[in-house]
């Protein structure tokens, strides 16, 4: 209890914290327009060339479209990627903020964004080993989250998106090895899976927090006021689970 306890306080006595969640909630929101805008256009087309061929239709059917093409799969794969690449590099200057914020130093924003640089090349070989599990994950992603709520759940593919889920995670501890200890790459990619223990700890950690999020996805269904208790729950959540992820780290990584 005494690592959520600690936590708890952390995030209590740094409110520039949650400044800096929001930071990162506007870059979520730009890509996500991007993504979106993508993904119109793509339609689009798709529905023009589609109504051309029904004009040329003479027996009235109508053809089947292709929803997703293996090129346009590809291209996707490739930008999510490299939007994911971003990410891991603003989180390896939200690790090493949150390290200093621990050890009862200010919030200091800037690392936000230069945190990662003296790490950049680290951070993109760890990139390149995460590909195959995010590649994985988008392409389950329509399947688990959004055809299983119609179509009933494949317990097969939910299975295979947890354990990747898992696996991302884990992989990413070495970005907080290779920020905040200075790990090289040969021993930091690995990190997730030599710790001192802890693992349960961190499991039903997991577990309690997609039960809270997904209550408070609910929550954000009720109006206006539902909405915004939504978002300032979701806001707490993501701070707190920053500093409890930095924390754990550092009381299960293996000493050398």
């Amino acid at each position: 209890m005494e690592l959520y306890k600690k936590t708890f306080l952390i995030v209590k006595n740094n409110p520039m914290l949650y400044v800096v969640m929001l930071i990162l909630f506007g870059i979520g929101l730009v890509f996500a327009f991007g993504w979106t805008l993508i993904l119109m256009f793509y339609y689009g087309a798709l529905l023009v060339d589609g109504l051309g061929e029904i004009a040329q239709e003479v027996d009235g059917s109508i053809p089947d479209l292709p929803m997703i093409s293996p090129g346009f799969l590809i291209v996707m794969s490739v930008l999510f990627v490299c939007m994911y690449g971003v990410v891991l590099y603003l989180q390896a200057g939200l690790f090493r903020m949150c390290k200093e914020v621990i050890d009862g130093q200010k919030v200091r924003v800037g690392l936000l964004f230069t945190g990662g640089a003296p790490y950049f090349g680290r951070i993109m070989m760890l990139l390149g080993i995460l590909i195959l599990p995010l590649v994985g994950l988008l392409i389950l992603a329509k399947p688990v989250l959004l055809d299983s709520l119609h179509d009933g759940m494949d317990y097969a593919k939910v299975g295979i998106f947890l354990v990747l889920v898992l696996l991302v995670v884990l992989l990413t501890l070495g970005l907080l090895a290779i920020v905040i200890d200075h790990v090289p790459f040969r021993k930091a990619w690995y990190t997730g899976f030599t710790l001192r223990g802890g693992y349960l700890t961190f499991f039903l950690f997991l577990l309690v927090y997609t039960a809270l999020f997904l209550f408070v996805a609910w929550i954000g269904r009720f109006d206006l006021i539902g909405g915004l208790l939504n978002f300032v729950l979701s806001l707490f959540l993501y701070v707190y689970v920053l500093v409890w992820y930095v924390q754990f780290y550092l009381r299960y990584r293996k000493s050398e």
